[in-house]
């Protein structure tokens, strides 16, 4: 008699592409499934994307690194600590009206992996409360200081669609969120020799690929910055790179964005 095909539920958990069995497969089966859970869920056809994400949300966001996107047609992406906050609401509703994406920094900016669950849960859900009670859409939340763990992760994914570090290469789909890398631009916290438009540049070019996403880390901006970050703007523009918020970029990488996918497959 021929045996009756066995049916396993394969669950990708988080809102894209974190894969979770309990069954313990061997690593070539998993990869096929994983494929196929999230075959219509990333899209791996967009070019290069590139993001500017401002920490701290300074008030010269508005009124000094706000007109150099403005001037060419460009958006950015300001991070603000929702208990320390320089921009009123509304200047921050001008900006997200603009384009602009307005993304939790958290309620204190302390460092989160050292919280407590609790602690945790105000700092990151309650940021996003904090933001959406202005009016506003708030789907990212930028880890103070870059720093970030296991726990600290779990409690964004309640709460957003990413979270943005900072180190590491360019990020390249398909991506484990919530945790996307970003290169520092700018005199603050620059390397000898990092803080050129050449090296800018050089970023861009390495990011000019399909599945790339090249997120900038920037904090306040001299007028050398601000220069730089003018002509950086015009070379991503000559090469039709499109410069994008983090939820535009997860749109465009993500054809739906489930916070749980499920995909059935027979096994023989």
């Amino acid at each position: 008699m021929r045996r009756k095909p066995k049916r396993r539920i394969i669950h990708v958990r988080g809102r894209y592409s974190r894969l979770e069995t309990t069954h313990p497969w061997a690593m070539n089966r998993l990869l096929i499934v994983s494929l196929l859970a999230l075959g219509g869920c990333l899209n791996f056809d967009p070019p290069g994307l590139i993001t500017f994400v401002i920490d701290d949300g300074q008030l010269t966001d508005y009124t000094v690194k706000r007109p150099i996107f403005d001037a060419r047609g460009a958006v950015a992406v300001s991070a603000v600590i929702t208990r320390h906050r320089h921009l009123s609401d509304a200047q921050l509703l001008a900006m997200q009206a603009d384009g602009w994406e307005i993304a939790s920094h958290s309620r204190t900016h302390i460092d989160e992996p050292g919280l407590t669950p609790a602690q945790l849960e105000d700092e990151i859900g309650g940021a996003r409360q904090d933001l959406e009670a202005i009016g506003l859409t708030v789907t990212t939340h930028v880890y103070p200081h870059g720093l970030t763990n296991f726990q600290v992760e779990q409690v964004t994914k309640k709460y957003y669609d990413a979270g943005v570090t900072v180190g590491g290469p360019v990020n390249t789909a398909p991506f484990f969120l919530p945790a996307l890398g970003r290169k520092n631009f700018g005199r603050t916290y620059a390397r000898p020799g990092r803080n050129t438009l050449d090296y800018y540049e050089t970023l861009v070019d390495g990011a000019n690929h399909p599945g790339r996403w090249l997120i900038f880390m920037v904090h306040e901006v001299d007028s050398t910055d601000a220069a730089t970050l003018g002509h950086l703007l015009d070379y991503i523009r000559a090469r039709s790179i499109p410069i994008v918020t983090i939820r535009e970029g997860i749109r465009r990488f993500y054809l739906t964005a489930p916070r749980v996918r499920s995909a059935t497959i027979t096994e023989p």
